[in-house]
């Protein structure tokens, strides 16, 4: 049952892309405090007529609100655009391995190999 829940999805994209998941947590651990805390603050100036302060209070609530909002979706964009490069590389490597077109090696270093020979060929003839 431990490697079936090892095995899940959602615990490998966790582990590559932990900072994403560590600010999405943090967004949205903002929304769901601002949720609980902001109403108390309201019903308490408002039972105490200070409409500058629910006044303030309120905007800092939908601030807050407004801005987790916007994180917890920007990491959530980036997230899947981490998915679909990482998909989209996947099925190059598929396509070219298929193909046999991998190339293990920098294209110029044939070139490099091709003198070391000659330099071997050079140490020869000079010790004949």
């Amino acid at each position: 049952m431990f490697k079936f829940l090892r095995g899940l999805v959602i615990w490998q994209v966790m582990r590559s892309n932990f900072p994403i998941v560590k600010r999405l947590v943090f967004s949205f651990a903002i929304f769901a405090i601002s949720l609980y805390f902001f109403p108390d603050w309201e019903d308490y100036f408002s039972k105490r007529n200070n409409l500058d302060m629910l006044l303030y209070t309120k905007l800092t609530k939908y601030l807050f609100l407004i801005a987790s909002g916007v994180l917890f979706l920007n990491n959530i964009k980036k997230l899947s655009l981490l998915g679909k490069k990482e998909k989209e590389r996947k099925e190059d490597n598929k396509a070219d391995d298929v193909e046999g077109k991998v190339e293990t090696h920098d294209p110029d270093i044939e070139a490099i190999r091709s003198k070391k020979k000659k330099k071997l060929k050079k140490k020869k003839l000079k010790k004949k």
